[in-house]
């Protein structure tokens, strides 16, 4: 006979089941301890990190959908699930709910980085640029966020390129310059 499949737990075990009590401080991300939204520890968040870092976004994203449900203004829940869903490939879910938690709180820095990385994974490299450049009006010094800007701005140069070499021979007015 088989032990049965763990996932048909169900998820509330899982979730919680999860949670290591040194992830239950008060402490949790300074930067956001007071900013409206981002709440203070949940046991479903804290496992669904537990299960991002162990790799298991599938797990992850449920415990996450659970938090969400229980904190549904938490910005940091909705950031969180959208970094799952993009380690999924799942990248419209993702840009979703980083689109969501910036609603949420404009000043989450990480959900324009997300929004920044669905977007260029959905290949819409100048909505990219726009998203990590909003990033950047708040945290100037954001190296990733800047090093993401650059990559969308190089994305969107390739592909104008290809746009005009595929528009036909002389059809292209604003480049006279090679005649």
């Amino acid at each position: 006979g088989t032990l049965g499949d763990p996932r048909g737990r169900h998820n509330a075990l899982r979730c919680r089941g999860i949670a290591q009590p040194h992830l239950h401080s008060t402490t949790v991300n300074q930067d956001h301890s007071s900013t409206p939204g981002h709440m203070t520890n949940n046991p479903d968040n804290d496992a669904g990190k537990a299960h991002f870092k162990a790799r298991r976004f599938a797990e992850a994203i449920e415990c996450f959908t659970r938090a969400h449900a229980s904190l549904p203004n938490d910005a940091l829940v909705l950031g969180n699930r959208s970094a799952a869903y993009s380690s999924l490939g799942q990248h419209s879910k993702a840009l979703a709910d980083a689109q969501a938690a910036v609603a949420l709180d404009y000043a989450y820095v990480k959900g324009y980085y997300r929004q920044a990385t669905a977007l260029l994974a959905l290949d819409r490299a100048a909505e990219a640029a726009q998203a990590a450049s909003a990033g950047l009006n708040l945290e100037p010094r954001n190296g990733q966020m800047a090093a993401l800007k650059d990559q969308a701005m190089a994305r969107l140069a390739a592909q104008r390129a290809e746009e005009s070499e595929g528009s036909g021979e002389g059809s292209d007015d604003d480049d006279d310059e090679a005649e």
